[in-house]
């Protein structure tokens, strides 16, 4: 445990050098980044292995990317827009359990039955707004998409739910407006689990799969087409 002397608004800078300290861990930044103010309230201790991702939340806040180097303990911290360049490929799961939400990963998804070139206008709006590529591969019914790696991971688990043959799966994205997606998502499975159809000629709802993409504030339902 250990407790983050650090408390009100803060320079980003004087953030990475208590990380620096604590972590041993060395970083890359430019001035304009270091100079940036967060607002930091953490009265009590929390475990040190939990500070990286923190630090890595913060950072996708301020729009921000954390890049570890191949070759070297170094991390860069890049602005939103410069994620493509240096992004590398990896598993989504994997490198937010490492390094926390804020790391570029690239990805291919090899497509089973979705046409790349239709999926790719779907998937556009689930990408952050800047910085992310999404690229389609016709010759290989493939999608290359690269972005924070909480957004691969969201989009990688809707492309399982959807990729199947058509006509068995329908989708829709819902955007929260009061409030959290998270909480919206909790609701929505209660009511499901519990509640029966009052509205004639309605059916209970079966088989509807929910997740929260949380970096969105929208819901996703997933269910088996009627027809």
């Amino acid at each position: 445990m250990v407790q983050i002397d650090l408390q009100g608004e803060v320079p980003l800078k004087a953030v990475i050098d208590f990380l620096s300290q604590r972590l041993k861990l060395q970083f890359i930044y430019s001035q304009e980044i270091g100079n940036r103010r967060v607002t930091i309230r953490a009265p009590k201790q929390v475990p040190v292995e939990s500070l990286l991702p923190v630090f890595s939340s913060v950072l996708k806040m301020e729009n921000l990317a954390l890049v570890k180097s191949d070759t070297t303990d170094w991390f860069r911290i890049v602005d939103v827009a410069d994620m493509s360049r240096f992004s590398h490929p990896g598993d989504p799961s994997q490198v937010i359990r490492e390094l926390g939400v804020a790391t570029p990963v690239t990805v291919a998804l090899k497509l089973k039955s979705l046409n790349a070139q239709q999926l790719t206008s779907i998937l556009r709006p689930l990408l952050t707004a800047k910085g992310s590529t999404i690229v389609a591969v016709p010759e290989s019914n493939r999608i290359v998409i690269t972005d924070y790696a909480s957004n691969i991971q969201t989009i990688k688990t809707f492309v399982e739910l959807v990729d199947v043959p058509s006509g068995e799966v329908v989708y829709e994205f819902y955007p929260a407006q009061n409030v959290k997606s998270g909480s919206l998502v909790e609701q929505l499975k209660d009511v499901i689990s519990t509640g029966t159809p009052t509205t004639p000629g309605a059916t209970a709802a079966s088989g509807l799969r929910m997740f929260d993409a949380a970096d969105f504030n929208q819901v996703i339902v997933v269910g088996e087409s009627a027809c």
